[in-house]
């Protein structure tokens, strides 16, 4: 260390986050100072910019505590560059976010979103940006018979899964993505928890057809 600079050399063979932590060195004794983190990444995506921001926060409309644009005006507060009001089954929160600061200049990018909770399947999913509410789709009986039976037909065509998937919650995930051209992402850590969760998560993510 010199002139106030930390400087490391480090091959790190993968993308992703590290984390460095930084000890005073007393002879025998060690004195945690602090931590940093840093990213690994190839140079095609070194020069972009990272953005901060929120794909699944709730308002009061839900179980959040806060109304809609004030659940924005807060992520805009902390340095937020996007958002989506994601509350359970509910879209309008979203849209309802986005007109409050339809006239406003800021730097915030408010998208429409809701958290989807289909039929018979735990997996937590996030509509994020789509141009229409899926819970809404759920809740009417001609659509839920129609959604059902692309599920049944995804599921029929699946072949084997790894062991302990839960076929009809993998079919469900494809159907999300394969219909709505958005794949929606998994709502906590905790839905990962089993390896049908898993899999439906790795179709979400991945957009599969």
């Amino acid at each position: 260390m010199a002139g106030g600079e930390l400087k490391v050399t480090q091959f790190f063979e993968a993308e992703q986050e590290h984390v460095l932590l930084v000890q005073a060195i007393d002879g025998e004794r060690r004195t945690p100072v602090g931590s940093v983190r840093v990213y690994s990444l190839a140079p095609d995506l070194y020069p972009r910019r990272a953005l901060k921001g929120d794909f699944h926060i709730h308002s009061l409309r839900s179980d959040g505590r806060e109304p809609p644009a004030q659940v924005a005006a807060f992520g805009r507060a902390i340095g937020m560059d996007f958002l989506a009001v994601t509350d359970h089954g509910r879209y309008a929160p979203s849209i309802e976010a986005q007109k409050a600061f339809a006239d406003v200049p800021i730097d915030l990018a408010i998208y429409p979103g809701e958290e989807l909770h289909p039929p018979d399947n735990p997996v937590h999913m996030i509509n994020f940006g789509g141009s229409c509410s899926v819970n809404e789709m759920f809740f009417d009986e001609n659509d839920e018979a129609a959604y059902r039976a692309e599920v049944d037909k995804i599921e029929q065509a699946l072949g084997e899964l790894p062991a302990g998937a839960d076929r009809y919650q993998y079919a469900a995930g494809r159907q999300r993505a394969d219909r709505h051209h958005s794949p929606p992402r998994c709502r906590h850590p905790c839905d990962l928890r089993n390896a049908s969760s898993a899999m439906a998560c790795a179709t979400f993510f991945s957009g599969a057809t």
